[in-house]
This record gives structure tokens, sequence and C-alpha cells, in this order.
């Protein structure tokens, strides 16, 4: 089988026109995006919060409205990355009708910059705690005497100040993407131990309160506590995913030296959900794009040499590996709610893409460029593809080089009646590609740096 459609496009990759337009494209990309944006819907009502409380409610005396700032900040933080949020906001919004106009759809689609609202909450929740900061020491008696106590909430105040300031440091984009693997394992931990000094932190605090004035009892001081129920809330939230931690045995498919299938069938996942996997749970996890089996129980993925930890697993499948938590749905969820739609994937993008097929009522058009594709990822995964679109894109970059996906995808989106275009391919791709389109006013949608 051929693994080069017949359909040529009349651009090529350095036509001038394309360079013009991507230019454009990237100077979009320097704009606020929907991921700024909501970030800033987060972190300009906290500060507006924080500018009354100092004009109007003496903040610098009432240290607990810091820290309720602080943990409802956390809470709204973590919350938005809970499997089970996640599936239920995309599928309230995927659920948009046809009929809705084209305008409000687009703006629905990119739900997927949810962790804009995670990042804004977190810088957020640092403010809070700065200010909190401020407020304790402006309140603190003159003359206290050190106390073991009081020692001992200091030093774990210090601590949280000292999370708080390395996750916001290392989460700075040039930062954390020159040190990627490191603020992946920082982030991992500080968000295991941030809440368990805030626990102890407030169990001091109120301790401290409680035996300093003559008011509430300790019991009350926790019961009226916003901070308690709300750092209760994100507590619950990170154990949750955990109690679903198993140990499943992948069936390895070799596809090529490149990539590996593997097969599970301990239970059903749905498409455009990505269940995680790790070999070893306490250290790092990987999403990938679920592919439903088309007439037995279970699913597959396809695992592709990208790093140090999936090279690993196209070399040698483990036999086991851990997974947790819910399958979330991710970007391609919303495809749903566009009649026709243009997926350009590069690589192993296509296993998204598959995972979507299964979809009914939904129209397709495949661009898909990879080295030798059906010797990379099987005869059975082309046929697939072909069989959802007979008109698909394959392109060989082996046989033709590095494609021009802008030029291509926009040709094919001015062929048809395409209303959406998707992209799944390495953050630089679809960012270049997204940008490019986006120029064109053409809908794009595509996950990009922490969606």
């Amino acid at each position: 089988m051929s693994t080069t459609n017949t359909y040529q496009t009349k651009l090529g990759p350095t036509d001038s026109v394309t360079r013009n337009y991507m230019a454009r494209g990237l100077k979009l990309g320097l704009h606020f995006t929907v991921y700024h944006r909501l970030s800033m819907l987060v972190i300009v009502p906290n500060l507006f919060m924080i500018l009354y409380g100092i004009l109007e409610r003496n903040l610098f005396q009432q240290p607990r409205i810091c820290l309720s700032g602080v943990a409802a900040n956390v809470a709204a933080a973590v919350l938005i990355r809970q499997d089970h949020i996640i599936n239920i906001l995309f599928w309230s919004f995927g659920q948009l009708p046809h009929r809705t106009p084209l305008w409000l759809r687009k703006h629905a689609a990119k739900l997927y910059h949810l962790g804009g609202i995670h990042s804004g909450a977190g810088v957020a929740a640092g403010i809070w705690f700065l200010f909190f900061n401020i407020a304790a020491v402006h309140r603190r008696p003159r003359n206290m005497p050190l106390q073991a106590g009081i020692i001992a909430t200091v030093a774990l105040c210090t601590l949280m100040d000292i999370l708080f300031l390395q996750i916001l440091v290392f989460s700075i984009p040039v930062i954390r993407t020159k040190f990627h693997d490191l603020w992946e394992q920082m982030h991992r931990f500080s968000g295991w131990i941030l809440p368990t000094s805030f626990w102890a932190f407030l169990s001091l605090y109120n301790i401290y309160e409680s035996r300093s004035t003559s008011g509430p009892s300790l019991g009350e001081l926790f019961y009226f506590d916003p901070a308690f129920y709300l750092l209760s809330i994100t507590t619950l939230s990170l154990i949750l995913p955990w109690l679903r931690l198993r140990r499943v045995r992948p069936r390895s498919e070799r596809l090529s030296k490149h990539a590996v299938r593997l097969h599970f069938d301990y239970a059903d996942v749905s498409a455009c959900k990505t269940p995680r996997f790790s070999t070893s749970p306490l250290s790092e996890w990987h999403s990938f794009a679920s592919i439903p089996n088309e007439f037995t129980k279970g699913y597959s993925i396809i695992v592709s040499r990208a790093g140090d930890w999936t090279s690993k697993i196209t070399d040698e499948t483990p036999s086991t590996l851990w997974t947790r938590g819910r399958p979330a749905r991710g970007v391609l969820y919303m495809a749903r709610m566009f009649r026709t739609i243009l997926c350009v994937g590069t690589g192993s993008g296509i296993a998204p893409i598959l995972g979507l097929l299964t979809l009914p009522n939904l129209k397709f058009r495949i661009l898909w460029s990879a080295p030798d594709p059906e010797r990379t990822f099987g005869s059975d995964i082309m046929r697939r593809v072909l069989r959802a679109d007979s008109d698909a894109v394959i392109w060989d970059t082996n046989q033709r080089g590095r494609p021009n996906l802008v030029a291509e995808a926009k040709q094919i989106y001015n062929e048809g009646d395409t209303e959406a275009v998707f992209v799944i391919s390495n953050a630089k791709v679809t960012a270049d590609v997204v940008c490019g389109l986006e120029s064109q006013n053409i809908p794009v949608f595509g996950p990009i740096f922490d969606s």
C-alpha cells in the first residue's frame, strides 16, 4: 500500500506568501492568548480583593483573610486539574449542537486552555501568602517571647514561602522549558509538600491564636475558618486519583524501531481520553491518547520514541505499568461540536486522531505527516486512516521532506466545508500551525504549553 497520497499542494515549504502569513501568525502569538486571558481572569479579581482589603477592611490587621485567600486559590489550582472536573467541563461544553453559531462554538472549543486558570490561581495564592506574611509581622506583639510553638509556626511559614517561590519561579515558561525535568520533579513534590505544610501551619496558627486571646476556642477557630474547609477539599482532590492506583499488564505490538502499540483489556476507555501511565508512580507520569478497540473490550495506545522514558518503553516494554485516576478528556473531544473537521497530525499524533474516528456523526479530513508512515506505524493504522478519509493526505517525510503544514491545511480547508482544524503534534509545530492558521481567521485548535 502506498504511503503517499496522490494529493499535491501548489504551495511549497518556502513559498513567500506562506512566510508572510507565518510571520503574522507569530506576531499574533505574542498577544494575549486564551490561556493568558484565563490567567488574568483569576489574578485581576484577586488583586482587586487585596486592594479592597487594604483600603476598606484593614487587611494588615486580619491575617486570616489572607489565609482564606491562599486556601481558595490553592483549591482552584488543584480542582481545575482534577480528572472529574475536567471531564464534566469538557462534556458540558462538548454538547453544543451544530446549530449553535460558529463564533460561539469556536470560543467554547478553547476550553482546553484551562491551564491558564491553574497558573493564575497559583500566582494569586502566592500573592495572598505574601500579604499574609506582611500582616502576620505587622500584627505581631513587640517583645514577643520565643516559644517552641512560635518558632515552629515561623519555620513552617518560611517553608511555605520557599515552596511558593520555587513553584512560581520554575513555572516561568522560559525557565520551565530549559529545565523541564527539574521543573516536573519540583512541581510534583512541592505540590504534595505544600498542602501538608499548610495543614501543619494552620493547626499551629490556630493553637497559638486560641491560647493567646480570650476569644474563640480551638474548635471554634477551625469551625469558622474557611481555610479549613478549602484545604480539606484540596486534600481530598489530591488523594482521589491515588485511590485508583493499579498495576496493569499491557500486550505489546511492535510497530517499528520508532513506535510500539500497547494493548490493554482491564477496562474500556472511550475516545478522546488520556489515561496516565508510569513505571515508577512516585517519579513521573505520562499521558497517552486512547484508541478504543472496535470489537472487543479494552483500548490501546501508541508510544513513539520522543524522550528517555518513551525510548525505554519503545526498546523494551515492561511487563507491567502503573495507571491511576480517571482518564481525562482532551482537546479532540471538542471536535464533536463541529460538522466537519480537518485533523492535522505528525508522527504518533495520529493516535488521538484514531480515537476520534470512533465518534459517530462526525465528518473528517486528515492530514498526516510522518517518516514512512506504513512501515513506522503499521498497515492496520493506515487502513483505519484511509477508511475514515479516503482522500487523506498522508505525507511521507522520508520521500518528500517536511511539509508546509500551514499551506497544506489551508488548501484542504478551502476545498471543502470544513468548519475547524485540530492540530496534534509537538509543541513547536502545533504553535506554528495554530498561529499560521489563526492569522488567516481559520478556526484552529491545538494543545499548547501547559494546556
